[in-house]
């Protein structure tokens, strides 16, 4: 890796950082959070950044989303666990559009 993309990396992450540190999550949960953002490829992480910081009210069902596929991967059958947290997640997301009157019917 470059010291060009080793530094968009870091700019990425600090972003992703402060964005967090501005919600209302605890310390703990915007580390915890923090923690498994920072693997996001680069892509991922601008396309989270720019999300969170145009809804930032996202930020909380989010975690709560990520806390619950960390469970997933502790159950006995983890795929199925995780494939209900996403269909979950992606129901959240669409609900949140319909009341905020953004969703297109495509």
């Amino acid at each position: 890796m470059d010291d060009e993309m080793i530094n968009e990396n870091r700019d990425l992450n600090v972003e992703i950082k402060n964005i967090l540190y501005k919600s209302n999550l605890s310390f703990d949960e915007t580390r915890a959070f923090f923690d498994g953002l920072q693997y996001l490829p680069d892509e991922d992480k601008t396309q989270f950044i720019e999300i969170l910081s145009e809804e930032p009210e996202l930020i909380y069902p989010l975690y709560i989303n990520f806390k619950a596929k960390l469970k997933a991967l502790e159950a006995e059958d983890p795929e199925k666990e995780w494939e209900q947290i996403v269909e979950d997640e992606l129901a959240q997301l669409d609900e949140y559009l319909d009341k905020k009157g953004g969703k297109n019917d495509n």
